[in-house]
């Protein structure tokens, strides 16, 4: 249960965040009636259409796949930080190649590098929902704007 009343917030705003509990349903279960009727809620959970934008993302999911589970077990054990610390660096020159290509890309400092590669293999979950998975959530709870 959560330590506010029902409908006690105008706007719940929920960025990457969700997807990191053992539910993203039951934790959305748990947030969206905090709303208030007319109230705004902003979700933005990871998708599963991304991953098979690019070879690079399809291995990379693969990676995280198969890292994941280890990585957020001991996240300071000594090979995970020095896996994350690689991956960060991969991050910071795929970035600068993409960069090459099209300049308006934003630069990704190593500090940003490194925290991307903890996101994305350190928490135990990391769930990837479908959009129309998600609409059916704030439909069932009762939203009408979506």
């Amino acid at each position: 249960a959560m330590p506010f009343d029902d409908r006690s917030f105008d706007v719940i705003y929920s960025r990457g965040v969700l997807h990191h509990t053992f539910s993203t349903e039951k934790a959305f279960e748990c947030v969206a009636p905090l709303c208030r009727s007319g109230g705004t809620v902003y979700l933005w959970v990871y998708g599963m259409g991304s991953i098979a934008e690019t070879a690079f993302r399809r291995v990379m999911y693969a990676v995280e796949r198969v890292f994941r589970p280890t990585l957020s077990a001991a996240p300071n054990w000594l090979g995970a930080k020095l896996f994350l610390g690689a991956m960060g660096v991969g991050y910071v020159m795929f970035n600068g190649a993409r960069r090459m290509v099209n300049p308006a890309i934003q630069q990704l400092t190593l500090a940003r590098g490194i925290h991307a590669a903890r996101d994305r293999f350190t928490p135990k979950y990391a769930h990837r929902h479908e959009s129309s998975e998600v609409t059916a959530w704030f439909r069932r709870l009762g939203f009408d704007r979506i």
